[in-house]
């Protein structure tokens, strides 16, 4: 198996967790996987990041925006460092883009 590490964007998501639901906030994160391929890495994390943070959105209400992810990058790695945490993310508001 090979293994990966990949960086995800998160856009578009409502901003309730810092007290301004009505502020759309992105979000960056790095995952580290074991798969036998890429595209599988790939699947693997997206589908990771989409089930931490579901639970945590309320329903989306009428004319906000849809919440997405996105693959910033994803490289092959010889070994995973001692310190790789596979969870969390860091949080902007993005209106400061």
């Amino acid at each position: 198996m090979a293994l990966f590490r990949l960086m995800i964007e998160g856009r578009d998501y409502p901003g309730f967790l810092f007290e301004q639901p009505e502020t759309p906030y992105g979000f960056f994160t790095t995952r580290w996987i074991e798969a036998p391929t890429r595209a599988e890495a790939e699947q693997t994390a997206l589908r990771a990041v989409r089930w931490e943070f579901e639970d945590l959105l309320p329903r989306r209400k009428p004319g906000m925006p849809k919440p997405s992810l996105h693959l910033v990058e994803v490289e092959q790695v010889a070994t995973f460092p001692e310190d790789a945490v596979s969870m969390g993310a860091t949080w902007y508001p993005m209106d400061a883009e």
